[in-house]
């Protein structure tokens, strides 16, 4: 049996394949999935749904369809991935799963500790702060204002939800045997969601389970699945940095990192190693315009200018730069630092660094181009 993991965008798919390929499962990534089609022969496959910015009922749909696929090839184990700060239709999904497997709970494991997500009795903290109080309540696409998680999944969920307190509580709530219903858990550190992984390594075909990209490698440790080490090098020497995000830490990390902008039209002096494609001036410009026309302009000066790796800020640009080089798989090889999933694109091995736009320190950019620099030392 193996393993159907389903993200609602591109960078919470490629962060959960990273995390699997820690764990030495290998887990591509899928962009187009055709629902006809057998899956690959792999531990396991991650799936970017896209759902992000779907209504709740053409979210269930979707999600519905996909576990339809997953069932007939006999991927058992399944894991749902959801925004760290709770963006998206994730009752709706949740409902998508129990319509499909109502004789199982699903256990939601929505904390991430290595990235400042917290849950203290039901609630969300975004680095100490009640989320309401945080920059994603002011999205634009997917404004969160609602910490609370059981209320907030009673909104698009009709399946009764339960804040659960501890891993024993949680074990004490699975020997019941009950199905259909949300066990929402708490974690503040990562020896507590180790905890709960344990409790659920017994229950791995009874139960369903949703959580951030910080669970999940945690989860896939505890399951028969089948493993394998790959080792992977860096020996790339341009690197292109986009950064299509709206959150202002994304904006804060290229300040500080201090690289040179490419100037209009993607020109840059000969020999340059590490440079910024500068978002495009364009007023009234919605979002999603902004981030197709960064990957249009990336996929350009990667193909013209012998670009070897690409680090992107943002799910949505993610998916941009990767459609505008007609990728449809990609391959992770785990984390180069907590929460920046490294990858290749198998038909040109060009390296994919990748972020979710609130994630990581100041100088997460400068600590990303210091490891980089370092491993492709030793593997030279």
């Amino acid at each position: 049996m193996r393993v159907a993991a389903l993200a609602d965008d591109t960078s919470g798919a490629l962060e959960v394949g990273a995390q699997f390929a820690g764990q030495g499962v290998r887990a591509p990534v899928m962009l187009e999935l055709e629902l006809a089609s057998q899956p690959l022969e792999a531990g396991a496959l991650v799936v970017d749904m896209q759902t992000r910015h779907f209504e709740p009922q053409a979210a269930r749909e979707r999600v519905a369809q996909i576990l339809a696929w997953a069932r007939a090839w006999d991927l058992g184990y399944v894991y749902l991935k959801t925004d760290s700060t709770l963006r998206g239709p994730i009752g709706a999904q949740f409902e998508a799963l129990l319509d499909t497997w109502p004789e199982r709970p699903l256990v939601y494991v929505p904390g991430y500790p290595a990235m400042g997500r917290q849950v203290r009795d039901g609630v969300l903290l975004v680095e100490g702060r009640p989320l309401c109080e945080t920059p994603f309540a002011r999205d634009l696409l997917n404004p969160v204002r609602e910490g609370d998680i059981v209320r907030l999944l009673a909104a698009t969920c009709r399946a009764p939800a339960m804040s659960v307190q501890s891993a024993e509580q949680l074990r004490v709530l699975l020997q019941q045997g009950d199905g259909r219903k949300v066990l929402v858990c708490d974690a503040s550190t990562e020896s507590e969601l180790e905890a709960i992984a344990a409790v659920l390594a017994p229950h791995a075909q009874q139960v369903l389970v949703a959580g951030t990209g910080g669970f999940a490698g945690y989860w896939v440790r505890n399951l028969p699945v089948e493993r394998q080490l790959r080792s992977w090098g860096l020996g790339v020497r341009r690197w292109l940095v986009v950064n299509g995000s709206l959150h202002p830490r994304s904006r804060e990390q290229i300040a500080r990192a201090c690289l040179p902008e490419l100037e209009s039209g993607g020109t840059a002096t000969s020999g340059w190693g590490w440079a910024v494609l500068p978002k495009p001036a364009r007023p009234g410009a919605s979002p999603a315009e902004i981030a197709s026309a960064l990957g249009r302009e990336a996929a350009r000066i990667i193909r013209e200018q012998a670009v070897g790796g690409v680090v992107v800020f943002g799910g949505d640009t993610v998916r941009a730069v990767l459609r505008a080089l007609g990728a449809s798989l990609i391959e992770p090889c785990g984390e180069l630092l907590p929460g920046v999933p490294i990858s290749r694109l198998p038909t040109t091995d060009l390296v994919l660094v990748t972020k979710a736009g609130g994630f990581g320190p100041v100088d997460v950019l400068l600590r990303i181009r210091e490891e980089v620099d370092r491993r492709a030392c030793s593997s030279a």
